[in-house]
């Protein structure tokens, strides 16, 4: 008893263990339930994808990212500490890596699992027909073909990029439809959105809370917005002919939404297409958009000095004293 009473009043004083610990306990559901709070100002700025698409992103992640940032700052400040010489401690430790190294693996196992199905598919793929390999070269891309009555034109890849289309794609899609898809396609290359989704879905299956909503919020921005990178090569009349064609039966691809993803709103996509010039951004709202970047920046800033301050306590682990041994 007087142990495990010996180790926490050293650990709680100096912070090198169980100030990283409580941290890491309460600093991401914090985040969550501040990315939570800001889900509806975030859900209204669809005139402005871009700024939807980032911080959507970001609420998605953010908990995750917290969490793995400052357990890695409790398992390095804790290693070499006396806290560690008491068998509390270790037992303290031992919980913590254990959990921690739960919540990796299954992030990675479902990464590895997306990729494999993504991989299996590319397998399957054949050599792009004439047509095909012509419009993806004039488009900058590499293309591949599978077998696929549904029309679906997917990033697959984006270092370097690579397409997949299906059969019923090039069946249902006139040339120009088809070069408008694969620039969409390019834009999202270019974007990293395939990178930048990798990234939000690992961060949120490290710290499984609620995120479905950020994230499908992030896969409809980037529509709109890979929409919008795309008209600097093609018509707004062809993308919108484009998605029309794919919208009749349109699916996702082994976790790659594809060109015309149900969830992104085709109507709205459509809209946003072949309206007139959007209207300028009231400044509130930009106002808005900023102190919510702002506030999640300085939440992550928070969570990476939390662990450095309370180690900076008035003393650091100490050393079993002479007369502690004693006893």
């Amino acid at each position: 008893m007087h142990e495990t009473a010996s180790f926490f009043n050293d650990c709680l004083r100096s912070g090198t263990l169980l100030g990283s610990l409580c941290a890491a306990l309460i600093v991401p559901p914090v985040a969550w339930l501040l990315c939570r709070f800001s889900l509806p100002y975030i859900q209204g700025m669809k005139d402005d994808p871009t700024w939807q698409a980032s911080l959507a992103a970001a609420a998605a992640s953010l908990p995750g990212a917290t969490l793995l940032v400052i357990s890695a700052q409790a398992v390095i400040g804790a290693l070499g500490t006396a806290c560690l010489e008491n068998p509390v401690g270790q037992f303290v430790f031992g919980l913590f890596a254990v959990g921690l190294a739960a919540c990796i693996v299954r992030a990675v196992g479902c990464a590895i699992g997306r990729a494999r199905h993504l991989g299996l598919l590319i397998a399957a793929s054949q050599r792009p027909s004439a047509r095909l390999a012509l419009a993806a070269s004039a488009c900058g891309l590499g293309a591949r073909e599978f077998d696929e009555t549904t029309p679906v034109c997917a990033l697959a890849r984006s270092a370097p990029p690579l397409v997949l289309v299906s059969t019923g794609a090039l069946a249902v899609l006139a040339d120009e439809e088809l070069r408008a898809a694969l620039h969409h396609e390019r834009a999202h290359a270019r974007r990293g959105d395939q990178v930048v989704a990798t990234f939000v879905t690992f961060m949120a299956d490290v710290l499984p809370l609620p995120s479905a909503e950020f994230i499908a919020m992030y896969r409809s921005a980037r529509e709109f917005a890979a929409d919008q990178f795309a008209l600097a090569s093609t018509s707004a009349e062809h993308l919108a002919g484009a998605l029309l064609s794919f919208a009749k039966g349109a699916r996702a691809v082994a976790g790659a939404p594809g060109f015309a993803d149900e969830n992104a709103g085709v109507i709205q996509r459509l809209k946003a297409l072949l309206a007139d010039a959007p209207a300028p951004i009231h400044p509130n709202r930009k106002r808005t958009r900023i102190l919510i970047a702002a506030a999640m920046a300085a939440l992550f800033v928070a969570a990476l000095a939390t662990p450095m301050i309370s180690a900076a306590g008035p003393a650091a682990c100490p050393m079993p004293s002479a007369q502690r041994l004693v006893r």
